[in-house]
């Protein structure tokens, strides 16, 4: 009866998009109740501080504030397709991959991305969060 929520990090450096799309393909495979997704901080003291400081992706008064948003300069993926691969994380790592034309447009922080994302996530709510289940709204 108890809860699995699997927490997953996005925007390491030099990460593809490709290297994220394995870390939501494995996520299909895992069973859990929910998972999110958050943005990869370099925190002082750690090895990968210390690369993203060498490789110029941060300068060295940078400090990780946990705000939410990437932070790491000149990478394989922008801050904004970071920021659409979060909004929809969990809808390409539960729904059917018929859906991943549609889950990409979400991405897009504009009025169709925003009205696609709005759609999916009825569909996503109705299929894992319905009146049964214990995370309902």
């Amino acid at each position: 009866g108890i809860q699995l929520t699997v927490n997953n990090i996005i925007g390491f450096p030099d990460e593809t998009r490709e290297l994220i799309f394995d870390t939501i393909e494995l996520n299909t495979k895992l069973t859990f109740d929910t998972n999110n997704c958050a943005f990869f901080q370099p925190f002082r003291g750690t090895e990968l501080h210390t690369i993203s400081l060498q490789k110029g992706y941060i300068d060295k008064d940078h400090f990780s504030d946990l705000d939410g948003e990437p932070i790491l300069l000149n990478q394989p993926v922008s801050h904004e397709e970071l920021r659409g691969l979060k909004r929809t994380f969990s809808l390409y790592t539960r729904m059917e991959k018929k859906y991943y034309p549609q889950i990409k447009k979400a991405e897009q922080f504009n009025e169709e991305g925003n009205k696609v994302f709005v759609e999916l996530q009825g569909i996503f709510r109705e299929k894992f969060y319905n009146e049964a289940s214990q995370w309902a709204n």
